[in-house]
């Protein structure tokens, strides 16, 4: 089996994983991620519509992104 391979599917998060490390951050980091992503499209939210927003909100917000531009940069750093 290819070496490159392996070391590919390594480094590719799960579904899981991605749903896993955004329930384990708080308010603050994914508004800023938020507020940080690049991706194909543009989010474009003011910190304080943001603010108003329950957390739950915010990381289905961030998801949502995440998964409809799975190779983004923003996923290198997900798994905290």
């Amino acid at each position: 089996m290819d070496k490159n391979n392996d070391r590919r599917k390594k480094e590719k998060m799960t579904f899981e994983q991605i749903v896993d490390s955004i329930t384990k951050i708080g308010r603050e980091e994914v508004t800023r991620r938020i507020m940080n992503y690049r991706g194909s499209f543009k989010m474009d939210f003011s910190n304080d519509y943001l603010n108003k927003l329950p957390v739950d909100r915010l990381k289905h917000i961030y998801l949502a992104a995440l998964i409809n531009n799975p190779n983004s940069s923003n996923l290198k750093h997900k798994l905290d």
